[in-house]
């Protein structure tokens, strides 16, 4: 019996050293993968992310040449119905204009053949564009222009107007602006039938700027 005991302690104590060696090698095994990964974590490269303003209803407006969205305002300007504000990509370092206007009400503009379409800024644009190309008018004084005339039509309180209501204002406003312009855009509007009817109207101009 004593010899049983003498062996089981014996067997015991080895016992207890392979429990204590494979505790030691599991807890190196731990401090080897933390070292690894701290290790690396250092080699790892930084990312460079450009820091974004987060201020609320911030405006994100994409630049028309590259398409990035990292633009800045470089000035801004209050008009009557609109804020002008001038703009710098910080892609490619390209410059453009926006203008932010609050939305307006409904106006629908009756057509000659009776048809009625919601009134499109951009068609007056255009025709004021076509007008005085090539001329000395500048985009700020187009833009003016087609500000002018549309606070004309809605100071009207009315929900549609006649198309040549509107074409009546562009033919005021391009005769203070410069005289051939009107002349193009009245040779349009006005469709004349024959070449009298554009001399007169020609002449009533000349009459006019005298």
């Amino acid at each position: 019996m004593i010899e049983f005991y003498a062996e089981f302690g014996a067997h015991a104590q080895e016992d207890g050293r392979l429990v204590g060696i494979h505790a030691k090698e599991r807890i190196a095994r731990v401090e080897e993968d933390r070292s690894r990964v701290a290790l690396h974590r250092k080699r790892l490269p930084l990312r460079n992310v450009p820091a974004r303003s987060c201020t609320a209803g911030a405006i994100i407006v994409q630049c028309p040449t590259c398409r990035s969205d990292d633009t800045r305002v470089v000035d801004s300007r209050d008009d009557e119905n609109a804020v002008r504000r001038r703009r710098e990509c910080q892609s490619c370092k390209h410059r453009f204009t926006t203008y932010e206007r609050a939305e307006a009400p409904r106006l629908f503009v009756v057509k000659k053949d009776g048809r009625r379409e919601a009134y499109n800024r951009d068609k007056v644009l255009g025709g004021l564009r076509k007008a005085s190309e090539k001329r000395p008018v500048s985009e700020a004084a187009v833009q003016e222009v087609a500000d002018r005339v549309e606070r004309e039509l809605y100071a009207r309180g009315e929900s549609e107007v006649h198309s040549t209501v509107v074409g009546d204002l562009v033919m005021t406003e391009l005769r203070g602006l410069d005289k051939v312009a009107y002349i193009r855009f009245a040779s349009v509007y006005r469709s004349f039938a024959d070449l009298n009817s554009f001399q007169e109207e020609l002449a009533q101009l000349l009459a006019k700027s005298e």
